[in-house]
């Protein structure tokens, strides 16, 4: 399904303005927020979550699952990957695993399906409902990056109590 499919089907209670999430997370820090890449199945979603953290003031770029190792292989600069809850489980594992392993500065982010996330929540430094709304999904995507430029780890810990 197209994005204009998808935006025509939400009733206009329903459109979020996105106008108001220019970068909120990162004000007051002069640095470049980290590049972010999005991996899933849907090519629809990926492309509307691509164009909101685009709209939110960071590079971003969409791979699909298939296409993730040799991404996460090919970048020599530490970005932030966030995972689509269309993700299989499986494929999950495996790519956060890989990326973990070829670039350990970066950042990763998973988006769950409603009924949560499994063990598979510690290869993470973000686990986030799928519903999450698009504020905290920003936000989430600024400390991350902002971690990043402060040089701060995030312990596994953090993720599993932000999944539970």
């Amino acid at each position: 399904m197209a994005i204009g499919e998808r935006v025509a089907m939400m009733s206009p209670g329903n459109v979020v303005s996105i106008s108001q999430f220019k970068l909120s997370g990162l004000q007051g820090n002069c640095a470049t927020p980290l590049p972010v890449v999005c991996v899933g199945y849907d090519t629809g979603l990926l492309r509307l979550r691509e164009s909101l953290i685009q709209h939110a003031g960071y590079p971003v770029s969409s791979v699909l699952v298939g296409d993730a190792v040799t991404a996460a292989k090919a970048r020599h600069s530490p970005c932030v990957w966030v995972f689509c809850h269309t993700v299989w489980i499986c494929d999950t594992v495996h790519l956060a695993s890989t990326v973990r392993r070829h670039s350990p500065e970066d950042k990763l982010m998973l988006l769950t399906k409603p009924h949560g996330a499994g063990s598979e929540a510690v290869l993470f430094h973000s686990v986030l409902p799928e519903q999450t709304g698009v504020e905290s999904f920003l936000n989430a995507l600024a400390s991350l990056s902002r971690a990043h430029l402060e040089g701060r780890t995030i312990a596994p810990e953090q993720s599993l109590r932000n999944c539970m």
